[in-house]
């Protein structure tokens, strides 16, 4: 549940970028049917968005 509080502090820390992935996104709501299923679990998802923030920052990009 550590990357659960981690997760979601990010989003309540910054409402906009939460609104923005959680709810724009259709993806990021199947995600989190995954988790609650139990067929994702939430270190998962933090490793894959550490990765993509990693690889944005280093090439220089910002997401839309």
């Amino acid at each position: 549940m550590q990357w659960a509080q981690r997760i979601a502090s990010v989003f309540f820390r910054v409402p906009g970028l939460g609104y923005r992935v959680g709810i724009k996104r259709p993806s990021a709501t199947e995600r989190l049917g995954q988790v609650l299923a139990g067929e994702v679990r939430y270190s998962d998802i933090a490793n894959r968005v550490l990765k993509r923030l990693s690889t944005g920052f280093m090439t220089g990009r910002q997401s839309n």
